[in-house]
């Protein structure tokens, strides 16, 4: 801003002169421009240097804070599983990343504060094995996975009093990122 007002006036003031004085000016002012570009880019090649050489400690200062991680180890029969609240109530998960939603049952539901009789169960979903399931969609407060916590989240209840909770893409959506290497998922926030 300041560049285009000092700009602005050397240019206003070269209009003045005479045409000897206006092309010192407008050389000078063409300088100040060249020499701004170049701190900029020296400032944007330290950035990226920075970045490069300590990518975590980056992405912590950018991010206001510690990137909050949850490793999940997977389970004999194949699964990663996590253990989060929802409203501040427990619920054991498993991660689905093919799901397209967090999905839970209506007992999970009334678990975490739901008042499932004032769902509207319009919603048909369906399961991995081919099965269509009737739900409803809600939001609830809070979910924590282990400290890595979501507000006003997405969540599906589905009509079947009982069934293991999913842990969907609705999640993995509003994280940094996630990995999987092996036995190992990390969940990055």
């Amino acid at each position: 801003m300041l560049i285009r007002l000092f700009t602005f006036l050397i240019l206003f003031s070269a209009i003045c002169a005479d045409s000897g004085s206006a092309q010192d000016y407008k050389s000078y002012a063409i300088e100040q421009q060249k020499r701004e570009a170049e701190r900029k880019k020296r400032e944007l090649m330290q950035k990226i240097q920075h970045m490069q050489s300590d990518p975590e400690s980056y992405t912590q200062s950018k991010r206001g804070g510690e990137t909050k991680t949850v490793t999940l180890k997977k389970s004999n029969n194949g699964h990663f599983f996590a253990d989060a609240k929802l409203n501040d109530n427990p619920i054991r998960f498993m991660v689905d990343t093919g799901a397209t939603a967090i999905f839970i049952s209506q007992q999970d539901a009334k678990k975490s504060g739901i008042n499932t009789t004032t769902l509207h169960y319009n919603k048909t979903y369906q399961t991995a094995t081919g099965q269509r399931a009737r739900a409803a969609e809600t939001n609830v407060k809070s979910l924590d996975l282990q400290g890595i916590k979501l507000s006003n989240v997405p969540v599906v209840v589905s009509m079947e009093k009982s069934h293991m909770a999913l842990l969907g893409m609705s999640f993995f959506n509003r994280i940094e990122k996630f990995d999987v290497d092996g036995d190992t998922m990390t969940i990055y926030d």
